[in-house]
């Protein structure tokens, strides 16, 4: 027998095996905790209830890479419609950067796959829009990016009559976006009583951290625990990463990656300080204090 082709072979499958195990480690997921979980308890209610004639609307804000995308994602897989359904309860747009609201009736338009010309007057797309949610019995409306129409004056004021027009339909709105939507939302007399605000922001070293530490550690694929969530840990990889949600989630992936790589199988204080070391080290404020 040619042991050296055996031995290949297994080094083979065992290469294999860790590739699929690091692009595991590295993928998005949604992991639960508190906070999101309630959110998406509200968007619940939001998809069972009738529709009234003051709909129930939710703002999620902060600043970037706080989870809000994260959120809102994970409410589209819980609460879409099955492929064969005629109907669409939650639909989901991104807002682009625009000073006017053609790109977002577009955007809703498709997302329904309801035929339209956009060519038609702004006007006209707007009127397809609604009628288009209402075919779909769209319940919930997701908006993702709100700040991003809010960025020139004319299209915040266009966007602002838009939503308080979208809430009469009867249609219930969650959008994230940041601080500066929350702002917009305040300023206007009807929008600020329509919608729910609730902030995303830095994390501390609290129990409904260290659970999300605790829960992100059981679903990466290493074969010895980590104990990321011990408080001197926890304390160290919040106070590195600044309590930012996704440097943190960030260096956990990168650490399970190097875990496996370096034969460890689990991630400890030496792979923690060596990748939070070069995680911080590729950010743009730190190339930037450098520069």
């Amino acid at each position: 027998m040619n042991w050296a082709h055996l031995d290949e072979r297994i080094e083979g499958v065992a290469a294999g095996r860790a590739e699929k195990r690091i692009a595991y480690a590295l993928a998005d997921q949604y992991v639960p905790y508190g906070y999101s979980e309630f959110l998406i308890s509200e968007v619940a209610w939001m998809v069972q209830q009738n529709p009234s004639r003051r709909p129930k609307c939710m703002l999620i804000f902060g600043e970037s890479g706080c989870g809000k995308s994260m959120i809102l994602n994970e409410v589209v897989r819980r609460f879409a419609a099955p492929e064969a359904s005629a109907e669409m309860p939650v639909v989901s747009v991104d807002l682009p950067s625009a000073t006017d609201m053609r790109p977002f009736f577009i955007r809703v338009l498709r997302a329904l796959d309801y035929p339209f010309s956009q060519y038609d007057r702004k006007d006209v797309l707007y009127d397809q829009m609604v009628m288009a949610l209402k075919v779909a019995n769209t319940r919930v409306l997701v908006i993702d990016e709100l700040h991003n129409l809010l960025l020139a004056r004319k299209g915040m004021e266009e966007c602002m009559v838009t939503l308080r027009d979208m809430v009469n339909i009867p249609l219930s709105i969650l959008s994230a976006g940041t601080q500066s939507a929350r702002v917009c939302v305040a300023a206007d007399d009807q929008l600020k009583h329509r919608f729910r605000c609730h902030p995303m922001g830095k994390w501390k070293v609290s129990q409904s951290t260290r659970d999300f530490v605790a829960t992100l550690e059981s679903r990466l694929p290493l074969l010895k625990p980590s104990n990321l969530a011990d408080k001197e840990i926890l304390v160290q990889l919040v106070s590195k990463c600044g309590g930012h949600p996704a440097t943190i989630v960030t260096v956990i992936r990168e650490a399970a990656r190097e875990a496996i790589l370096c034969g460890e199988e689990s991630i400890d204080r030496g792979i923690l300080e060596k990748v939070m070391t070069r995680i911080l080290a590729e950010k743009y404020e730190a190339t930037n204090d450098r520069a």
